[in-house]
C-alpha cells in the first residue's frame, strides 16, 4: 500500500509543472530564434527602380524615406534598368516577381542566383531575358551609387528594424503558425520594405537546405499618413503573408479538389472582383487565410481577439470566412486524426460542397 503526503503531493506537482512549464518556455525561445525582423539592400533597390516608372502615379506611398528615395534616384528614371522592369510589368510582373528576384539573389554587385534553378517557384523568373536584366540592375546599382545610398541610410532602416522588432517581440510567431499547420520552416524573416506601395507580399526560399519564408510589408496609410504604426500588425500583414508560405503548396497539391468546387467561385465572383481576386483559386485562398488569421491572432493575443477579426473580415465583404471559420472547428477539435492541415485538406472540401449547395447565399446577401 503506498501512502502520499500532502506536502509531498504539492512538491511533486509544482517540480512536475515547473519541467513542463521549462521544456514550453524553452521551445518558445527556440521558435523566436527562428523568427527575425531585417532589411534586405537587394528589395530596396528593386522597388526603387520600380517606384522609378509609371506605376508611381498609379500606386505609390508618401512614406518619408520612400518620397526621399524616389527623389534622390529620380535622375535615372531612363536608365536601361528602369526601361526593363516597364517591359517586364507590361509583361505581367507586379511586386510579387521583383520582390522573388531581389531574395533569390545574392547581395549586389554580385547578385549571384542562391537557389537551384529548378525550383519550381522561380517560374517565369528564368526567362531567357533575366541574365540581361539582372546586368541591368547591377549597372543601375554602380552607375546610381546606391550602395552610398544604402550606407548614408543604414540607421534609419536600423531604426524602423527595431521598431517591427519591438511590436512582434514576445509573440511566437513560429511556434503558432507551426502548431496550427503542423509543419515547419527553418527561418521566418519579417521584412519591412519601404518602398512598397500599401501591400504586404510573401517569398519563400530554399537554399543551404534551409527553408526560408518571408513576410514583406510597405508602410500603410492611416490617420496620420503612411506609417508602420498599425496596431495589428502581426494579425494583418505577418500572419496572413505567411500562411500564405504554409497554404500555398497544399492548394497546388489538391489543385483537381479545388477545381471540383469551382461552381462555388460564380456565387461569390462579383463581390471578390471589386477586391481584385480574379480566379477561384485566388477567392479560395485568400477567404481561408483570413479565417485561418483569425484564429492566429487569438492564438497570439487571447481568444477575444478572435471574433472581433472574423467580424472585420465579413464586414469587408470576404463572403466565405463564416463558412471556412465554421469548418475549420472540425479540424482543432481532432488534431489526433489531422496532426497537419494537409490531411485536413480532403475533409475541408467535402465540408464545403456539403456546406455551400446551389441554392446557398451568404449572410451578407452575397450568393445566388
Amino acid at each position: 500500500m503506498f501512502m502520499f503526503r500532502a506536502g509531498s503531493i504539492v512538491i511533486m506537482l509544482v517540480l512536475a509543472a515547473a519541467f513542463f512549464s521549462g521544456k514550453a518556455m524553452a521551445q518558445e525561445r527556440e521558435n523566436q530564434g527562428k523568427t527575425e525582423v531585417a532589411t534586405s539592400m537587394n528589395v530596396e533597390m528593386i522597388c526603387t527602380v520600380l517606384n522609378l516608372t509609371d506605376s508611381w502615379d498609379e500606386r505609390h506611398t508618401e512614406f518619408r524615406m520612400a518620397v526621399k528615395a524616389r527623389e534622390i534616384f529620380l535622375p535615372f528614371k531612363d536608365h536601361a534598368a528602369v526601361s526593363a522592369t516597364k517591359v517586364f510589368m507590361k509583361k505581367g510582373w507586379w511586386h510579387l516577381y521583383y520582390c522573388y528576384l531581389a531574395l533569390y539573389l545574392s547581395d549586389f554587385p554580385e547578385a549571384a542566383l542562391l537557389v537551384d534553378p529548378s525550383d519550381p517557384r522561380i517560374g517565369r523568373l528564368l526567362s531567357v531575358k533575366l541574365a540581361g536584366y539582372v546586368s541591368a540592375l547591377r549597372d543601375f546599382y554602380s552607375d546610381a551609387k546606391y550602395y552610398k545610398y544604402w550606407i548614408r541610410e543604414r540607421k534609419a532602416y536600423e531604426k524602423l528594424r527595431k521598431k517591427i522588432e519591438k511590436k512582434v517581440r514576445g509573440i511566437d510567431i513560429a511556434g503558432i503558425l507551426e502548431r496550427f499547420y503542423g509543419t515547419s520552416m527553418d527561418h521566418y524573416v519579417i521584412m519591412p520594405v519601404t518602398q512598397l506601395p500599401d501591400m504586404s507580399l510573401h517569398v519563400e526560399r530554399d537554399s543551404d537546405r534551409q527553408r526560408y519564408a518571408f513576410c514583406l510589408f510597405g508602410p500603410q496609410s492611416g490617420d496620420k499618413g503612411f506609417d508602420y504604426d498599425k496596431k495589428d500588425l502581426t494579425a494583418d500583414f505577418i500572419f496572413h503573408e505567411f500562411s500564405y508560405s504554409f497554404l500555398e503548396p497544399l492548394v497546388r497539391k489538391h489543385d483537381s479538389l479545388l477545381m471540383n468546387h469551382s461552381y462555388i467561385y460564380e456565387k461569390v465572383k462579383d463581390a471578390m472582383a471589386e477586391k481584385g481576386h480574379l480566379s477561384w483559386g485566388r477567392v479560395f485562398s485568400e477567404n481561408l487565410i483570413r479565417a485561418i488569421r483569425t484564429r492566429l491572432a487569438g492564438k497570439a493575443f487571447g481568444q477575444k481577439v478572435t471574433p472581433e477579426v472574423l467580424h472585420e473580415e465579413i464586414e469587408a465583404g470576404y463572403e466565405l470566412v463564416p463558412v471556412f471559420d465554421g469548418i475549420l472547428d472540425l479540424y482543432e477539435q481532432d488534431r489526433a486524426r489531422y496532426t497537419t492541415f494537409d490531411d485536413f485538406m480532403p475533409e475541408l472540401f467535402t465540408q464545403l460542397g456539403r456546406r455551400i449547395t446551389p441554392d446557398w447565399k451568404s449572410e451578407n446577401g452575397g450568393g445566388e
